[in-house]
């Protein structure tokens, strides 16, 4: 069973690829993730739905409260 949320390294070892790899990926907004200080996280849910088909950012929307205007 997978954990609700992959680090870098779990989402590489499920893709088969290095985690530096699925960093760049997130900072290019390729994969679904976000940067919580230091650190990447990503949904698994998110993941396995982008290996599905394409990603689109907008289908992904970040964990908790949007921007304030």
């Amino acid at each position: 069973m997978l954990p609700v949320v992959l680090t870098p390294e779990n989402a590489a070892t499920l893709l088969q690829v290095q985690s530096d790899e699925v960093v760049t990926a997130i900072q290019k907004q390729q994969i679904p993730g976000n940067r919580i200080g230091e650190h990447y996280r990503m949904r698994t849910e998110s993941l396995l739905t982008w290996l599905d088909g394409p990603y689109r950012p907008q289908d992904h929307p970040p964990d908790g409260p949007g921007p304030t205007e």
